[in-house]
Parts: C-alpha cells; structure tokens; sequence
C-alpha cells in the first residue's frame, strides 16, 4: 500500500477533526446548594450557562439536589469543579478540600431574621427554654447565625429542623414553634407573610460566593471571571446576573468578607463533617 505524504496529511487531519472537540470542550461541574427547587434553579441558571458556553467554549453542568442532606453529603467528594453556596459551606471546602472563592455578589447583606406570629407580644429575650424552628441546621444566615447569636446571649432554645424556610414559617403559623429562623427573601414570598412579624435580624454577611477549585486552569477562571464582568455592563447581562443571585459582583477579599466566620466559631452549631 503506498501510503504518500499527502494521504497522510489527510489522514491526520481527519484524525485531528474527529478527536479535537474532545481535547477543546471544556467541561466542568457546577454544584449549587438548595436554596429552592431543582427546577426553579435550572431555570434560573439556564440563561448564565448557555451564553457562557456560546462566548468562552466552557461548559458548566449544574449538579442540584432537593435535600440539604444529599448536598452535603455530595459537597464533602470534591468531585464537583465550582461551588455556589452559602459562605460558610464555602469556608469549609477552602479549608478542606482547595476551593478558593473567586467573586460573589455586593448587591445586598446576608442577613438572617427571627419571625413570630404577628399577633405575639414575644421577643428573643423570651425564647429561653422555648422552641424554635429553622430550615436546617447548616443554613447559614437562617440558622448557624441565629443560634449563635441567641447562645451569646445565654439564651437556650429547644431548636427544630423542618427541612425548608416555607416549613419553617408554616411551623410559627399552626404554633409547632413559637418562632422561626429565615432570611428576608424567602420571608417576602411567603404567601401568608402578614400572619408573621420579624422580631430581629442578624447582622449581615458578605453574600454566596462562587468557588473554583484548584485543579481548574487558570486560564479557565480567568475567563469565567472577565464573562461575568462582562455581564455586569449591559441591562441584559445584569438581569441574568440576578437571576443567580450574582447582582453587582465583585472579587472576593476573604479576609474583608469571610473571617468573620471564622471567629464566630459556627463549627460549634454545625454538624458538617468534610
């Protein structure tokens, strides 16, 4: 068989054709928390990841999961490349596992608040001994925060876990609680928000940031950083930015906007182990 110069030209570039989109895709795993509902979040994620992968060739696949128990047992593997999730997840997998927080959102404070009914004369001076209910117990703003903050007080609560910030909120209405731990967003879409009151609020917290993990190119972050940038310039970019709760970005300072964390000693309320 003569197989010339040319032939093998051919060949090859044949061979380059068929294997190229294979060394050029770049495919990684986005792991988000679950804030909301798996489709509520596709939903709102869809309109970032496709123009992502239209303008820079990179391709985000977004891992969710209904339970905070499923996420957190996923969120201790690594296996995921970026993370979006409260700052206090975000805190653990850059101690544990090599995650760096690379841009999160200035547009508002993560702040968690205590609810009662709206007909109560309680305060938080009044919950020592008494039971109170919060979507989880790894829940950044609406639980870790508060409990913390009411055990600096000497306050003890006989605390309750309903799984969700609407549980939650359902729990105070039909009295299983005499309060509950929420964020403000999520106490807004409560349908039956005019039963409730807040009766405090936490200081607040730099917002959910976006992670990256090490084995991630940097010339891969450096991309996904400027597409997000590059968002915040046009009426269209900034809506699909606030749909994932990315409004107004800025880099990430972690000493500026995450120690705080570290010395309120959230471990202690914690039961995540990475």
């Amino acid at each position: 068989m003569n197989f010339s110069r040319r032939n093998f030209s051919i060949f090859f570039i044949i061979v380059s054709i068929t294997f190229a989109p294979l060394s050029l895709a770049r495919e990684y795993e986005l792991l988000r928390a679950p804030q909301s509902s798996m489709i509520k979040l596709s939903k709102a994620w869809k309109p970032f990841l496709v123009k992502l992968k239209k303008e820079t060739g990179i391709s985000l696949k977004l891992k969710l999961f209904n339970k905070r128990q499923q996420f957190e047992q996923y969120l201790s593997t690594g296996q995921y490349d970026f993370l979006f999730a409260n700052p206090y997840y975000s805190l653990l997998v850059k101690d544990k596992l090599g995650y760096e927080a690379i841009v999160r959102s200035d547009a508002k404070r993560l702040k968690g608040i205590i609810v009662v009914s709206a007909d109560s004369t309680i305060t938080i001076n009044n919950l020592h001994n008494k039971t109170v209910a919060f979507p989880g117990r790894n829940a950044l703003a609406a639980s870790l925060l508060v409990r913390s903050i009411l055990a600096r007080q000497g306050i003890t609560i006989a605390p309750i876990y309903t799984q969700s910030h609407q549980n939650t909120y359902l729990s105070v209405l039909n009295k299983s609680s005499v309060a509950g731990g929420g964020i403000k967003r999520t106490f807004n879409e409560f349908k039956a928000k005019e039963q409730l009151k807040i009766i405090f609020k936490t200081p607040g917290l730099a917002m959910h940031p976006l992670s990256i993990h090490s084995r991630v190119p940097e010339k891969d972050k450096l991309k996904i950083l400027s597409f997000i940038f590059k968002l915040q310039k046009t009426v269209a970019g900034r809506k699909i930015l606030k749909k994932i709760r990315l409004a107004k970005p800025v880099a990430v300072d972690f000493i500026r906007d995450y120690k705080i964390l570290r010395d309120l000693k959230l471990e202690k309320f914690s039961t995540i182990q990475l």
